[in-house]
Formats: structure tokens, C-alpha cells, sequence
């Protein structure tokens, strides 16, 4: 058998030897589409953790996810589009950044907070939009909430979330964001606006980059692996089959499916109807950058949907320093994609991001532990910022700028 070419053919590989010497999942006959609790003595056999307590970073919470839980779900979460090329190069584009560390500079008292629209957190860490996250633990967006709530973090709800907006917002006991995807159909699309509204909602993050997506062709291939009965939940397979339980779309009056073709003038459109600050997530060019400022939007994050939505093959932080040049300072950049350790969150910063979203780690710490992973993902991100903070120089996120980057 040949070496895998990538993280996503091992992953694949192992789930596959998994299936063949007879998964844990089979014999246990489970119906439908629940995640499955591991036993530790067995993922400690493997050097899979068995508690959070163990990790040493936020990939021992992907293998940890990774065994537990079933094959579609783990490839809905693991995989990119057509050849994951984008997916993996949001990885490896970080590692080709190096950092410029400082001597005999007292690093004891660093300040992480940054300022979003207003609104100070201590932690410059976001907690992005995932869709589904009771596929990845039964407690779900609530779970996600509390640990965001434990770790005083900024919050964005997916539309596509197991959880309603109200559920999460009760849970985080605090407000969140609250990401959109439209509907062809306005009246639909403006239901979900004004109830994200209503719920305490002070920002909509209208996700741009999903209108014309690629193939998910590893999430396909792992989905062949699964021999569970998935129909139960997912109907016949259709993408409008898997939002009809989803609790932000079941009460929609007709068929929901993502808008096609958005243009500015939707931006515009969604502008007027709403009191809640607009943020575009996925834009990745300065010149769509500089149109965002012409409209008035209150934010960018640059993101591709973590690979998720078009091989490109660009990195989210390859594409940073063009809509950064083209904002110029006038609203907020977050970016993220790729994020998995925190001199990544570092290097985005020095490159003239405001914050950072992740996405993956936080699922992986889900999946594997419940809430405790998610706050133990994100206390280990943090510290890893504030280490390379302290070995840079600085002192607050203000300090850190291109001078720290080679």
C-alpha cells in the first residue's frame, strides 16, 4: 500500500482499516446519526488522549474526534473541496511566515484584549460558525455556547446550526453574532434576519462564498465508509433534506436552498433592513475589500470556508495583506482558515487582522469532550498566543505589526 499524499488520504486511510478490521460503530448496530462515546483505556492503547487534561495541542482533539466519531460526520467536518488543496494550504501558508523573536524583554504582564464594533473581549480568538455540531456531540451549539461563555469569547451561530438562535443566546448569556446564509426567497431570508435581530443579535455575518460552491469530494468518500441508516435524519440526501430540522429553517414558508448569484445589490437590500451591523465573510480580494468600504459595511472576514467552498488554492493569510491595504484601517478584518496554533493567530494579527475565527479545533475538542474540549481548545490557543507574545516582545495586541514577521 502506497504512503498517503496528505492529512485528509491518512485520515481517510485509517478510518477505512477502521471499517475493514470491524468498527466499533458496526457492531454496536447504532441507528441513525448519533456520535458515538469512546471508551479512554482504548484510546489510550492507540495514544489517543483520554481526557482534555491530556492534550498537548489542539490536534490531539482531532484524533481524539476523529476515532469516536462516525465516518460522514468526521468527513463533514474534515473535508475541502475537489483535491482539499485550498484546506491544506491554509495550513501550510503559516508555516512558510517566520516570527521575530526578542531577548531581555519583560514579558509578565501582556494585554490580549482587542476592540470589535465597539465591544472590548479579552481574547482576540473568535469562536466561527460551524453548522450541525449535535452530528459532533449531543449537546451541540450548547455545549459550543457555555465554553464560549467559560472563556469569555466572542460568539457566531451558524444558520444552519442544530440549536436555535434563542437556545444559544440563553446558554452564552451574552449576545452573539449570527451568521446568514440567504435563501433565494426574501421573505424567508428576512424572517431569519429579523429573528437574529430579535434574539439580541448586535452583528449578521452575511457569508458571501457559498453561492457557487465546489464538490466536497473527501466528505463523499467518507460517507461510503458509513454503513449506518442516515435517512432517518438526513432524508433522501438532498441539501434541503438535511436543513428541514435544522431550527433557524423549519419554520421557513417554502424550501430552503442557498441564494444563487448574490450581488452588491443584495448587500444593499439586507443594509436597509436591519438595525444589526452587516459583516461580509469570504471575501479574499482587496478590490472586493474596498467595494465593502464604498457600501458602508461594518466588517470583512477573510475566509474561503476553510477550503470548504472553491479551490482556489490561496490561503486565507495570503490574501490578507491585499484587503487589509484595501480597508485601511477603516472597519475590522478577522480572518480566518487555518488557525491551529497561536503563532498563526499571532502572524494574522502582525498582518493587520483585528481577530481571528476558528472553526475546526474548537469542533474537535467538541466531538471528543463535550464542552470541557472546547475550553480546554481554546485556553491551550490562548496561552500558545500569549507565549509568543512574551518571546516577540510585546506587550499588547496594539505592539504587534509587520516588524515582528520575516
Amino acid at each position: 500500500m502506497s504512503e498517503p499524499k496528505n492529512i485528509v488520504e491518512l485520515q481517510n486511510r485509517r478510518l477505512l482499516m477502521k471499517f475493514l478490521a470491524g468498527s466499533p460503530l458496526l457492531s454496536l448496530g447504532l441507528p441513525m446519526c448519533t456520535p458515538v462515546a469512546s471508551k479512554n483505556e482504548e484510546q489510550n492503547d492507540d495514544g489517543i488522549i483520554g481526557s482534555p487534561s491530556e492534550a498537548n495541542n489542539v490536534f490531539d482533539f482531532q484524533l481524539a474526534a476523529q476515532s469516536i466519531l462516525p465516518p460522514a460526520h468526521y468527513g463533514y467536518l474534515a473535508t475541502g473541496v475537489l483535491d482539499d488543496r485550498t484546506l491544506l494550504e491554509n495550513e501550510k501558508a503559516f508555516a512558510r511566515i517566520k516570527l521575530k523573536m526578542r531577548r531581555l524583554i519583560d514579558g509578565s504582564d501582556i494585554d490580549t484584549s482587542v476592540e470589535l464594533l465597539g465591544e472590548t473581549w479579552p481574547s482576540p480568538i473568535i469562536v466561527c460558525p460551524v453548522g450541525s455540531q449535535k452530528a459532533f456531540h449531543p449537546l451541540g451549539e450548547i455545549a459550543t455556547a457555555k465554553a464560549a461563555k467559560a472563556e469569555n469569547h466572542l460568539q457566531m451561530l451558524s444558520t444552519v446550526a442544530t440549536t436555535s438562535v434563542e437556545d444559544v443566546t440563553k446558554a452564552r448569556e451574552a449576545p452573539i453574532w449570527y451568521q446568514l446564509y440567504p435563501t433565494k426567497y426574501w421573505d424567508d431570508t428576512l424572517s431569519i434576519v429579523k429573528r437574529a435581530e430579535a434574539a439580541g443579535c448586535p452583528a449578521l455575518v452575511l457569508t458571501v462564498d457559498m453561492d457557487y460552491a465546489d464538490k466536497r469530494e473527501t466528505l463523499n468518500k467518507m460517507m461510503a465508509l458509513d454503513e449506518r441508516m442516515c435517512k432517518s435524519c438526513h432524508g433522501n440526501g438532498t441539501p434541503a433534506d438535511h436543513a428541514r430540522n435544522k431550527p433557524m429553517i423549519n419554520s421557513l414558508s417554502k424550501q430552503y436552498g442557498h441564494h444563487p448569484g448574490l450581488t452588491w445589490d443584495f448587500v444593499k437590500k439586507l443594509q436597509e433592513s436591519t438595525n444589526m451591523k452587516l459583516i461580509l465573510k469570504g471575501i479574499v480580494s482587496g478590490l472586493d475589500a474596498a467595494q465593502a468600504v464604498d457600501y458602508g459595511v461594518d466588517g470583512l472576514v477573510v475566509s474561503n470556508h476553510g477550503g470548504r467552498a472553491t479551490e482556489s488554492g490561496r490561503a486565507t493569510i495570503d490574501c490578507l495583506p491585499e484587503v487589509v491595504k484595501a480597508v485601511d484601517g477603516q472597519i475590522p478584518v478577522i480572518l480566518d482558515s487555518g488557525i491551529r496554533r497561536g503563532g498563526d493567530i499571532f502572524k494574522a494579527l502582525a498582518m493587520g487582522a483585528t481577530a481571528v475565527g476558528i472553526g475546526r479545533p474548537y469542533i474537535w475538542g467538541l466531538g471528543a469532550f463535550g464542552q470541557e474540549g472546547v475550553e480546554t481548545v481554546l485556553r491551550i490557543l490562548k496561552a500558545e498566543f500569549e507565549l509568543v507574545m512574551q518571546q516577540t516582545g510585546v506587550k499588547s495586541i496594539s505592539e504587534i505589526g509587520p516588524e515582528h514577521l520575516v
